[in-house]
């Protein structure tokens, strides 16, 4: 990325250098401009020192100057190569160990504490606190207060001797010459330095403002996805709720009453319907509403003649969603009433593979109050009810099939019972004097009086003063008969007990009873059958076959006398 600037004439495009991070290119820029101020130092200072000292006598003294600017130079002008191709970092910080290394030799070369190059080392720690670390001068300058101690202890006592001497004139001119030359070559680093600092200041307050504008934008779009999270996960829990508790009603209006206040309830929906068609599909019936607690007697009453009457029969009829934003502009819109407060209205249909089996119709008070998410929902609420609803009206279906399973089965049962009976003259009984029981004369009333509707075991007193047990012999429900009983004393509530224990058990036992005479009837009939079968194949002849079915079925039926007779079927031909 390259340096930005007001306008990239031929000096930015020179010192500016390419880099991918703006912060980076920034600080190259900076590493350029201070390499210039450099070159710059030492070239004015090379050519100041050698005017200055063209009168003095410092030979030695000025060719390791030369020497020393002259490195100085060479190293700006390689830190400067090096950074121009992307190689910041290591040209910033060579150049400024090597400067300052070449400070402290020139130092200790040329005066020791009286060199006039250590102002240069207010250069170095500048470069170093904006190219390296701001940190480390502070521990720089430490160590240099305590070199030039070392350094003037060790001129006083003699051990230390710098190579070439300066005296104190000479310190005093050279050195207030490097001081003014590096302060003047300050300025306008220094300046750049502040305004590209100012422009810095400047990037941050507005990258803060886009922080504050992005982290207010962020905590908007977190509350709306929260909102949307909660509203979800509330959809997701009606929808739960809804299948959970529908599941375990199996009674259609229940079902549609319990679903119809769920909706309304869980979302603050001002009126939520059921319609159902009926068998002709020619109606839109309502079966539901959660506006009235008594809305059952009502729900008849509101028929929608499908694809004509309403947006309910409009959605009943097309089997597609329909959103009345405003109602008060909808031609289709049937209002319950004139006074009703309805704004808005949505109706889904209820399928079932395809087929329109109902709508779901939802009210609400203020306009426009549905949108895309009330209808997606509204639609997951329909579909699970409509499986509900299905679900609901095959059991209702079931329950009728077992009703009349159950009646055809109890039929045939009494039909047999009655059968049974026939055979024995149409009734069967017994009577108990305390000695013996024998069979019920004809024409006795087996009920020794008492009422003749009994349902359950019941006692009774008769005009005389005795007092009667009656308990009824049932099967499945049906009385086919009864035990009566009479005695002189109260009957006691463990008598009454133990007669209904074994009345129940001789329920059983009776139905047993009837089914072993059943199967010992057929086993009988499939004797018989087998037995004049095998007689008549045991015949050769037509005659004897005949003779010998005709002789088994008479004896086998009780007959008193039996024909049987074979003729031949007059036949018309057909014609040619």
């Amino acid at each position: 990325m390259t340096m930005q600037g007001p306008k990239q004439n031929w000096f930015r495009r020179l010192f500016s250098v390419e880099s991918p991070d703006p912060y980076q290119a920034r600080l190259a820029w900076l590493f350029n401009i201070s390499l210039l101020s450099s070159l710059l130092f030492f070239l004015l200072a090379a050519g100041l020192f050698s005017w200055i000292t063209a009168s003095l006598e410092l030979g030695a003294a000025w060719a390791l100057m030369m020497l020393f600017f002259s490195i100085g130079m060479a190293l700006t002008l390689l830190a400067f190569w090096l950074n121009k191709r992307g190689h910041y970092a290591i040209a910033s910080q060579s150049y400024i160990t090597f400067l300052n290394l070449i400070i402290l030799l020139s130092v200790l070369l040329i005066g020791g504490t009286k060199a006039p190059t250590w102002p240069f080392f207010i250069w170095g720690l500048v470069m170093i606190s904006i190219f390296i670390s701001y940190r480390l001068p502070l521990y720089l300058v430490g160590v240099l207060v305590a070199l030039w101690g070392l350094l003037a202890m060790g001129e006083h006592v003699g051990v230390y001797q710098p190579l070439v001497t300066v005296s104190a004139d000479h310190y005093a001119e050279v050195g207030s010459l490097f001081a003014i030359v590096a302060m003047v070559l300050s300025v306008p680093f220094v300046a750049n330095n502040l305004r590209y600092t100012q422009q810095a200041v400047q990037d941050l307050r507005g990258m803060r403002g886009a922080l504050e504008t992005a982290k207010d934008t962020l905590e908007e779009q977190v509350a709306l996805q929260t909102a949307e999270a909660r509203q979800r996960a509330k959809i997701f829990r009606a929808v739960a709720d809804l299948g959970r508790i529908t599941a375990s009603i199996l009674e259609l209006q229940p079902l549609l009453k319990t679903a119809v206040d769920l909706i309304a309830q869980r979302f603050d929906y001002y009126r939520v319907n059921i319609f159902l068609l009926d068998e002709d599909a020619q109606w839109a019936v309502l079966q539901a509403s959660s506006l009235l607690e008594t809305e059952t007697e009502r729900a008849h009453e509101l028929r929608l003649r499908v694809g004509r009457e309403g947006i309910v029969g409009y959605v009943a009829s097309s089997g597609v969603s329909y959103v009345g934003a405003d109602v008060a502009q909808e031609t289709r819109y049937r209002p319950f009433d004139t006074a009703s407060p309805t704004r808005s209205e949505v109706a889904i249909p209820l399928e079932l593979r395809g087929k329109v089996i109902g709508v779901l119709d939802v009210e609400q008070t203020e306009p426009g109050a549905f949108d895309q998410e009330n209808v997606a929902l509204l639609q997951a609420l329909a579909d699970s009810l409509a499986v509900a609803i299905e679900n609901a009206m095959r059991f209702k279906q079931l329950q009728r099939t077992l009703k009349r399973l159950l009646r055809y089965e109890e039929q045939e049962v009494l039909k047999v019972w009655r059968e049974m009976l026939l055979k024995r003259e149409g009734r069967l009984g017994y009577l108990y004097d305390r000695v013996r029981v024998e069979p019920l004369p004809e024409h006795t009333d087996a009920r020794l009086g008492g009422p003749a509707d009994v349902t359950e075991i019941t006692t009774w007193q008769r005009e005389d003063g005795m007092h009667l047990l009656i308990a009824p012999v049932e099967f499945r429900g049906r009385p086919v008969g009864r035990f009566t009983f009479e005695a002189d004393l109260p009957w006691s509530n463990e008598k009454l007990e133990v007669v209904g224990a074994v009345v129940e058990q001789l329920n059983l036992a009776l139905e047993n009873a009837r089914l072993l005479e059943e199967t010992r009837r057929r086993a009988l009939l499939e004797e018989t059958t087998g037995a004049v079968t095998a007689n008549i194949r045991a015949e050769v002849e037509i005659e004897a076959i005949l003779e010998r079915a005709l002789t088994d079925l008479g004896q086998a039926l009780g007959a008193e006398r039996g024909v049987v007779r074979l003729a031949l079927v007059q036949q018309q031909e057909e014609a040619l």
